[in-house]
């Protein structure tokens, strides 16, 4: 079986508190904000509101940030989940990683709920908090459902619901992350919700023909324009994918909507996006990746109309 893109680059865990997670993941260093200076001749000169961010256990420089930006600690970001596996016994971490020698991290903990499609086919359901330590992105708690038979996550936004809560790195990261807690709430009735719509897709059947058109538009094929080689084999991969790609081939998604919609996510993770992890799971997660799935995602709820 293929794992996830999570699991691909990030370490399993098997730990019911914060202390188990972050001694199993190593992941217990510490980030300073630095002043940022330039050499000018012989001399430094401080940089007016411009700081470096920097790990005290390496003094590996990450990046530059502001004056306003708040380092989250990656402790605060065990602390965020503990308290969500304390009050509730049946959630367990799952996987925890980084990116790029610590400048982005991630902890992974698997929810107690999943989506039926048809007779057997499931997905299961996890809630990812991601962090920057460079600058590049706010924190992200998001929620994660991971199809099992071919381990592709699954993006969605049901009737503008977002799939995710946003925190910038200023002001009360602490109490901002309590409240980021809600992501909870909202997974459960995302499960519902996209139980039912994924159920819809999988009745609804759909020729190959009309599966290019779409992955036409998902490639933005203009046809008064020539087609570069980069979407040329964009394009060739998501139909080579759609049409054996794994789980490609089950009842629930054999030329379905639902096996389109899946043709477009296997595709992202495991061979557009999943050859260099460490860049590609900020693409997948928050990047052009995660765009293309909620694009796809949109088509497809007109398609089953």
């Amino acid at each position: 079986m293929k794992k996830s893109i999570f699991n691909r680059h990030g370490v399993a865990v098997n730990a019911t508190s914060m202390q188990d997670a972050m001694q199993q993941s190593k992941l217990d260093y510490h980030v300073e904000k630095r002043a940022a200076f330039y050499k000018s001749n012989e001399a430094y000169v401080e940089i007016k509101d411009k700081f470096h961010t920097v790990r005290t256990d390496t003094e590996k420089y990450l990046g530059t940030v502001g004056k306003q930006y708040e380092v989250c600690q990656n402790v605060h970001c065990f602390e965020f989940f503990d308290k969500l596996v304390l009050e509730h016994k049946d959630i367990k971490y799952e996987t925890v990683g980084t990116i790029d020698e610590g400048r982005v991290m991630w902890v992974q903990a698997k929810l107690p709920t999943y989506i039926k499609v048809g007779e057997n086919d499931l997905t299961n359901m996890y809630v990812t908090l991601i962090n920057s330590h460079d600058g590049s992105t706010a924190i992200h708690a998001k929620i994660t459902p991971i199809r099992i038979i071919c381990q592709n996550t699954l993006t969605a936004c049901i009737n503008q619901k977002k799939d995710s809560i946003s925190i910038m790195h200023n002001g009360s990261l602490k109490e901002k992350l309590n409240k980021a807690h809600d992501i909870l709430n909202i997974s459960y009735k995302f499960a519902e919700e996209l139980t039912t719509t994924f159920n819809v897709w999988a009745k609804k059947k759909i020729s190959d023909k009309k599966a290019l058109t779409i992955f036409e538009k998902l490639v933005e094929i203009d046809n008064n324009v020539e087609v570069t080689s980069r979407k040329k084999n964009l394009l060739l991969g998501l139909e080579e994918f759609h049409l054996a790609g794994i789980g490609q081939n089950i009842e629930t998604t054999a030329g379905t909507v639902f096996g389109l919609y899946n043709a477009v996510t296997g595709f992202l993770d495991h061979e557009k996006y999943g050859k260099n992890d460490e860049k590609n799971l900020k693409r997948n997660f928050f990047g052009t990746g995660d765009q293309m799935k909620k694009q796809a995602f949109e088509l497809c709820l007109e398609l089953a109309k």
